[in-house]
């Protein structure tokens, strides 16, 4: 566990807690699927040449639109201060469509 995905419960004190909404960041080269799938890697990303990536967030139906993916996002973003833009690149997904994407680095002291 890397403590880089986060979950958001119901307050409720019986067993009927459950998740509402979850999602993170990554670290690591793969961002998800199974533990032993044949292309995964889950080396660490070298942050002198990747950047962290965000991740895999869901919010149950019956909780949209309170703002619990914002606060998710905001624990990512807080859980990597100390991090600054290197440069942006243009990532091609294909039908011709990009997606702008920006390059991170950690600041030391």
């Amino acid at each position: 566990m890397d403590g880089s995905y986060y979950v958001v419960e119901t307050a409720y004190e019986s067993k009927d807690k459950f998740i509402v909404a979850c999602g993170g960041w990554s670290k690591r080269r793969t961002l998800f699927g199974s533990d032993e799938g044949p292309n995964r890697d889950s080396s660490l990303l070298d942050p002198a040449r990747n950047a962290a990536k965000i991740r895999a967030f869901f919010v149950h139906p019956d909780w949209v639109r309170r703002g619990l993916a914002r606060r998710i996002l905001r624990a990512c973003e807080e859980a990597a201060r100390g991090y600054s833009k290197e440069e942006t690149l243009e990532t091609p997904l294909g039908k011709g469509l990009a997606l702008n994407v920006a390059r991170m680095s950690k600041r030391v002291g």
